[in-house]
Formats: C-alpha cells, sequence, structure tokens
C-alpha cells in the first residue's frame, strides 16, 4: 500500500484496469503473474505480457460442467490446485511435473515446420537444425521462429518427401543422412551436396544404399554399405577406405552398424552385428567384444538403440526387444537386467543421455523417462506432465551448449533442463490403512481410526485391507509392497488392496509401503496388527486331550504298521522270488520283454542289444523293420497295422531278425494292450521267444526224415527200453512190417530167437556215443535170405542220457556175390 495513503486516509485510490473483460472471484499468485477464478473458468495472468490464458485441463476433461465459474482456489504444498465451482462441486488439478517446452507449429511465433515427425536435431551456429519426414527445419530459440529447408527436395511421384534420418556436425559442416542419400550442407549458403571421395568407384560406393553411420570427432566417417561391405570415410582427406576385411566375414545387409565411440576410447566407434556389441580399434583394425546378447546369432531381432554411462562407472545399454543391460564401464561385466516388460514399462527406450546430476533420460513410445541409477527408479513424464506427444523417434535427441536435452517426436521436439525436472522432495511421504472389511461379516463399526488392530473370529472369512498414499494424482504411477509377519514381500501397482481369503489362529502384522514416484524411495511402513482368535476346541485341556489321543493312536498305529511292514516284507521277497522265478522262466525258455509307447513311437527291445550285437536296446519302427527279413517284413507290417489300427488286442507274430553280424535268428513276439487312448493303443508289453534252436532242429529233422524215408537201407529206431519206436518204408517193404509195429516181436527177420536176443543185449550194453556192426543173413517177408550188414548206434539226448539206438541195414548179398565169384577155384 502506497505511504501516502497511510499519511493521508482520507485521500483518493489511484487505479488502473488490467483485466476488464472478466469477473474474478478468488486469485492466488504464482512465478510470473497470477492464477484467476473468474466467471469463465481458470485463468493464468502473465506480469510481464500482461496477457490472459486459460487453463483448459478442467474444460477439457471428462467432466461436463453446468457452469464454468471458479469462485474458490487452494493449492497444496505439491503444487496441485482446488478449485471449488459454483455448482459443480470441487475438483483437484494436479501439478505438472515436468517442466518442459513443446515447439511445433503451433507454438511458433513464424514460420513452420517441413513436417512435424522428427528424426533428429543438430545445434550449430545459434540454430538448430532439425531432421524431419520431409527436409530439414531451421530453428531460432531467441525469436522461437522456423525456417523450412529442402521440403520435396528430390521428390518423386510415388514419394515426394525428402526424409532425412540422421545429422552430423563437422567443422561447420552439417552431413545429412536421409532416404536419397548423404549430403553435405553448408549452414552460410543453406545448400546440399554430395561427398567426393577419391576415384569414381568409390563414388558410387558412398552414394549408394548405405546405414549405420556414425561421424566421430576426428572426422573419421564409418558406415555399412548394403552390399560392398564396412568402410571409413576421411573427410578432411576426401579418401573412402574399404575396411571390410577386419570384420571377420560379417554379412553388412544383417548389420546393424556403427554407433558413437565410447569415452575411454574416442577414436573406436561401436559395431553391433548378430547380437554382439564390439568396439572397432581402428589403430589395428580388430574388434573387441563389448558385450553378448544371450543365443545370439546372425538374424537375431535385437537391436542396440542407445548407450550412456552413469555417475557410477556403469555402462549403460538399451536392446530393443530385450531391456536395459548393465555393465561395468572399465571391464563389461554383466551387472543388471532390467526386463522392462516384466516391470510394466512395455515400451523401447531410446536416446540415453546423463545430466550432470548422473541420472540418465531416454525417450520411448509412452513419454520421457529418467533413470536414478542409485535405487533403479524410472520415473515417467507424459502428456499430463507436459509433454505435447508420448511417442518420441528413436535417434532424435542432442544436448544443447547450455545442458538442456532435446527430444524429437511425431508432433515437434521436446525441450527440457533435467535440473528443473529432477525432483526436488518427495510426492508422497506416509501411506495409510484406509479401510478393513470381511466377507463373512461386517466390522465397519471400529472407524477408520481403529485400524491399528483387529480382532477376528477363527472362521472369519474374505479379510480386505484396503491402503492409499493419499495422493490425488499419479496414482497408477504409485508402486506398492506389501509384507505381513515376515513372509515375502509382494509388490501391487494399480491396486490398491490385498485379500486374505482366511488367516490361520495366531497373531500377525501386516506391514504396507509406498514407492514415490519421483524418487523411487520408499515411504515408512503402514502397520495393522491382526489377531485371529482359537477356536474353542483348541483349550489347553482340549490340546492335553488330543496329546493323550495321539499318543494312543500313535502306539496303535505303530503297532499295526509293524504288521503292515511284515506284511509288505513278506510279500516283497514273495515278488521277489516270483521276479527271480519269471526271469529263471524266461532265460530258461529263451525270452524276454519288449514295450512299445505311441507318445515317442520307440520300441523297447532289449534282444537287440543283449543277442542281436546291436548298440541300442529303443529303436524306431522303422528301424526295427529294417533288421527284419525282407520275406518275413510285409507279414510283420501287416500284423502291426491290424494291431495298432483295430481293436484287436493283442500282436502274434513270428519271423527272422538280422544279427549285427549278417546271420538271421527266429523269434515268436507276443504284445498285449496295457493302456488305451480313444480306441487306439496307448501302451503295449509283451514278450518274445528265441526260436533260432527249435528251427533249426525242426529243419534237421525234415532232412533227416526225408533221408530216413527214402534211403535204400533197412533203418529202424530202439528206445532204451529196445521197442521200436520207427521204420523206414525200405524196411516196412521188404518185412512185411507196419508203419506203426504193434510189438518189438514182429521183426525177426529170419534170425532165431538166441540170436535175436544175444544182438538185443550187446546193444543194450552201448554208451552213448559208442557203435556196433555185424554181418548177419536175414530173412525177407518173401522168404529170400539176404547178406546185410548191421549197424547199431546209441544215440544220446541233450542231457547226455540214452535216448535211442539206431539200427541200420544194408543189403550187401550183391556185394558178398562178386567176392564170392573173384575168389580163384580151387
Amino acid at each position: 500500500m502506497p505511504t501516502s495513503l497511510i499519511a493521508n486516509p482520507s485521500a483518493q485510490f489511484t487505479h488502473r484496469v488490467i483485466i476488464p473483460d472478466l469477473n474474478i472471484w478468488h486469485i492466488l499468485p504464482e512465478d510470473g503473474g497470477l492464477i484467476l477464478g473468474t466467471d469463465k473458468g481458470l485463468m493464468h495472468f502473465d506480469w510481464a505480457t500482461k496477457a490472459v490464458s486459460a487453463d483448459m485441463r478442467l474444460a477439457q476433461s471428462e467432466y461436463n460442467l453446468v457452469d464454468p465459474s471458479i469462485i474458490y482456489l487452494i493449492k497444496d504444498r505439491m503444487g496441485g490446485l482446488w478449485a471449488a465451482t459454483r455448482t459443480d462441486g470441487a475438483f483437484y488439478l494436479p501439478p505438472e511435473l515436468g517442466d518442459f517446452t513443446n515447439i511445433n507449429n503451433q507454438t511458433l511465433k513464424d514460420g513452420e515446420f517441413t513436417h512435424q515427425n522428427v528424426w533428429d536435431v543438430v545445434e550449430l551456429d545459434g540454430y538448430w537444425w532439425i531432421a524431419t519426414h520431409d527436409g530439414i527445419t531451421r530453428y531460432d530459440p531467441v525469436t522461437n521462429t522456423a525456417t523450412p529447408l529442402f521440403k520435396g527436395y528430390m521428390g518423386e511421384a510415388v514419394f515426394p518427401e525428402f526424409v532425412v534420418y540422421k545429422l552430423m556436425e563437422y567443422k561447420g559442416k552439417i552431413w545429412v543422412y536421409g532416404m536419397r542419400g548423404l549430403f553435405v550442407l553448408d549452414p552460410k549458403t543453406l545448400t546440399l551436396t554430395k561427398p567426393k571421395s577419391q576415384n569414381e568407384r568409390m563414388d558410387e560406393v558412398i552414394d549408394g544404399r548405405i546405414s549405420g553411420l556414425t561421424l566421430l570427432p576426428n572426422g573419421k566417417l564409418y558406415f555399412v554399405h548394403s552390399e560392398e561391405g564396412m568402410f571409413e570415410y576421411d573427410i578432411d582427406k576426401g579418401q573412402l577406405n574399404d575396411i571390410t576385411p577386419a570384420f571377420n566375414g560379417v554379412d553388412p545387409f544383417l548389420s546393424h552398424g556403427f554407433s558413437k565411440p565410447l569415452k575411454s576410447h574416442p577414436d573406436d566407434p561401436l559395431f553391433y552385428f548378430g547380437g554382439v556389441l564390439s568396439r572397432y580399434e581402428t589403430s589395428t583394425g580388430t574388434l573387441h567384444s563389448i558385450y553378448t546378447v544371450p543365443n545370439a546369432n546372425d538374424h537375431l531381432g535385437i537391436g542396440v538403440n542407445s548407450y550412456a554411462i552413469d555417475k557410477n562407472n556403469i555402462l549403460w545399454l538399451s536392446l530393443s526387444n530385450f531391456g536395459l543391460i548393465g555393465l561395468t564401464a572399465d571391464t563389461y561385466e554383466h551387472v543388471y537386467t532390467i526386463d522392462l516388460e516384466k516391470n510394466n514399462l512395455g515400451t523401447l527406450m531410446y536416446d540415453m543421455h546423463t545430466d550432470s546430476e548422473g541420472m540418465i533420460w531416454m525417450s520411448s513410445h509412452k513419454g520421457i523417462w529418467r533413470l536414478d541409477p542409485d535405487n533403479l527408479h524410472f520415473q515417467q513424464f507424459s502428456t499430463q506432465d507436459g509433454l505435447i506427444v508420448n511417442e518420441f523417434n528413436s535417434g532424435a535427441s542432442t544436448v544443447l551448449h547450455d545442458g538442456r536435452i532435446v527430444y524429437g517426436s511425431v508432433q515437434g521436439v521436446t525441450v527440457f533442463s533435467p535440473k528443473i525436472n529432477n525432483p526436488r522432495a518427495p510426492l508422497i511421504t506416509r501411506v495409510n490403512i484406509t479401510s478393513v472389511s470381511l466377507m463373512s461379516r461386517d466390522i465397519r463399526e471400529q472407524g477408520i481410526k481403529t485400524f491399528k488392530k483387529i480382532v477376528l473370529n477363527h472362521d472369519d472369512l474374505g479379510l480386505e485391507v484396503a491402503f492409499s498414499a493419499m495422493l490425488f494424482s499419479n496414482q497408477d504411477r504409485v508402486v506398492y509392497e506389501y509384507q505381513i509377519s515376515g513372509g515375502q514381500k509382494t509388490f501391487s501397482r494399480n491396486k490398491q488392496w490385498v485379500l486374505f481369503p482366511q488367516l490361520s489362529s495366531g497373531s500377525y502384522e501386516l506391514k504396507v509401503w509406498a514407492k514415490d514416484p519421483l524418487t523411487g524411495n520408499y515411504t515408512p511402513p503402514a502397520k495393522l496388527d491382526i489377531e485371529v482368535l482359537y477356536p474353542p476346541w483348541r483349550s489347553p485341556l482340549a490340546i492335553a486331550s488330543y496329546v493323550f489321543s495321539v499318543f494312543i493312536i500313535i502306539a496303535l498305529w505303530l503297532v499295526r504298521r509293524n504288521r503292515i511292514q511284515q506284511m509288505l516284507l513278506k510279500a516283497h521277497r514273495e515278488t521277489r522270488h516270483s521276479e527271480a522265478r519269471l526271469k529263471l522262466a524266461l532265460e530258461g525258455s529263451n525270452s524276454g520283454v519288449w514295450d512299445w509307447k505311441a507318445q515317442n513311437s520307440l520300441i523297447y527291445q532289449p534282444r537287440l542289444k543283449a543277442e542281436l550285437g546291436y548298440p541300442h536296446e529303443n529303436v524306431t519302427l522303422d528301424e526295427y523293420l529294417a533288421k527284419i527279413h525282407p520275406q518275413d517284413k510285409a507279414i510283420f507290417r501287416i500284423e502291426w497295422l491290424e494291431f495298432v489300427s483295430t481293436q484287436k488286442g493283442y500282436f502274434n507274430c513270428t519271423y527272422r531278425l538280422r544279427h549285427k553280424d549278417g546271420h538271421w535268428r527266429w523269434y515268436k513276439d507276443f504284445g498285449k494292450v496295457m493302456e488305451w487312448q480313444e480306441h487306439s493303443p496307448l501302451t503295449v508289453a509283451g514278450t518274445y521267444t528265441n526260436l533260432t534252436r527249435e528251427r533249426v532242429f525242426e529243419e534237421r529233422t525234415r532232412v533227416f526224415g526225408a533221408a530216413f524215408e527214402q534211403t535204400r537201407d533197412w533203418v529202424f529206431i530202439l528206445d532204451k527200453r529196445l521197442r521200436i519206436r520207427a521204420c523206414n518204408t525200405a524196411l516196412q517193404q521188404a518185412f512185411g512190417m507196419a508203419e506203426v509195429p504193434l510189438s518189438s516181436s514182429s521183426l525177426t527177420m529170419g534170425l532165431s530167437r538166441r540170436n535175436r536176443m544175444q544182438y538185443l543185449r550187446t546193444i543194450s550194453q552201448l554208451s552213448p556215443g559208442e557203435h556196433f556192426s555185424v554181418e548177419e543173413s536175414v530173412t525177407l517177408h518173401s522168404g529170400e535170405v539176404r547178406q546185410a550188414l548191421v549197424k547199431v548206434s546209441a544215440v544220446a539226448g541233450d542231457n547226455t542220457d540214452m535216448v535211442s539206438y539206431v539200427v541200420v541195414m544194408t543189403d550187401i548179398t550183391d556185394q558178398k556175390r562178386a567176392e564170392q565169384e573173384a575168389l580163384p577155384v580151387s
């Protein structure tokens, strides 16, 4: 108040109308101006320009106001604004957590962007040179004006835009890389020229399909040609060098190219290919690996978006589709892995920059982020914090000479000071238990002030505890953490309550913390003591009776258990004996077991290894069929297909298998379905028997039988009791014998009973393997007397016991007659 009014209270006030068109109900001061509650809504007044601007946050919200009048205003400690309306109640307008300046066609005083989709930004000669989707925009930050350059340059009918992806400054010139190649921009004359090299061949390379460019402060430009390889271009000398041999056959088409060098090696650009980030040492032409992505390969869809080194000397890599990786900057040891999806961030991180306080800033498709390296906390800035848009482009950023950071988006550029946007105080300081409820009964009568301790009955169900950081804005950015009685901590995002279906009797302590969305620090815990009463049947007397009863039960159980154990041991012994008998039976009959499972189509055949000499017992059906005799393969396949495709239920087949050495063995298989699945066999078990010996015996018997029947000698077989068991056709015809003799005495052969008995006694004295022969005259059924050579062999069985005697009589009459005729006549 002027001192003249104090000295002379009757003097008249002098005044000046500043805002004539508004009915102002309430005024609050703010930096550089006033906040006004008016009949036309919320307004801001600027002392410097005397301009009034409308605050559209409430008017553009989801609430439809009947009367826009704001009659009262209150600002809280965080800068949030409470606004009381005339008829629609009170509203809370949260403070903007960031101080950002957005520059696009809507905010310029003069001029326009060539295109509002920004791909890169460079500061030079007091201007910001902005690469867009159609040309270059020169922005004057002093006058807030823009000059469009090269819009539609070299445009075509199909694609008229002159897309510029990258701007690189060197010695007062700007190197421009875009869809139409590489150019040099002279900021003075605003002209574009093509770079030249030492010859036309290299000019074609630098003017070709290149990518992955980075320009070092020493004037060396590194890039990848999709067909020719990797190159180094010396700007000062105008010389292009092919450095492809140093990259050990790397496919340039699949390479991600070069990026800026580490500060520790300013002359060595980084190179990324196939999931491996390396440093290209220019002095020796060699690659030094820095980090390899898990499961790295040439076609890996993971790229390096950006990197930065924080105040703790950690090298942070932003990998697309993977997350953030932290390595020690000197030894490249892996320290951190931050999975952006698991942390519910769900976006790619671009263009990492470290500010003066060691914080890391990065852009994304969900706004701008700040990472605190000390606690790995991410703070998000979005449109509700002052950004014009949340979608920013990869590679579109720069750090201005004054330390401010510029990020390019699909709607122009956003510039901000990291120092101003770093939090000075936490947004929340405490968390409260706001309500406690049960599904089984109502306990709301306790009131909000009693939430320090609650007492529950043993049968209470559905305990729900709600908590809140008492924050009216940015609630979706608050992370809660709760723990009950020393158990595992559980994180909760976007959910401010926890439900316990039922707690056992006892005492518990529930602790709840809230993580500040600005600083990442946790508040002191809110605590709730929970006591669950014991049921009546858990009194000390009841427990004592339970203990006694349990003792009795345990004693009885031990007695019964001992009996059961004895029964189990007996059954186990019987099972072992049964298994041993089964094993002996199988081994004694040259048999074994096999099985087949439909899930893996493998046949378990132990005979392949034990009897046939193959290295594996489990084979596929095709491998097993390959070992079957060609003459038996068809019948095996038919039997098997009928078995697995019908409900026959059993498999029975006799066939030959090839030994590893090449010979064949006979087997008879029998299988039965043990488990079905939708009318198809799922598990089959069976046995096999080695019939090779029997088959050999059968073949020998067939051959011997044929010889026995077809020989001209007279042959008969006696058992060990000297009874005729068989005789051949020649004997039957010669002596009039029946095919099956009724008695051994029917074969007299014209011999006297005495001679026959003598021969039988001699035969009975033969041991297995001994032989006896004699010449004898025999009388045929026709009465003809013939001379015969009688040979008797004693034959033993497998156990060397006597089995039978084989008697072979050969007619030697003609031989004897010839001998008589050959004798000289005396």
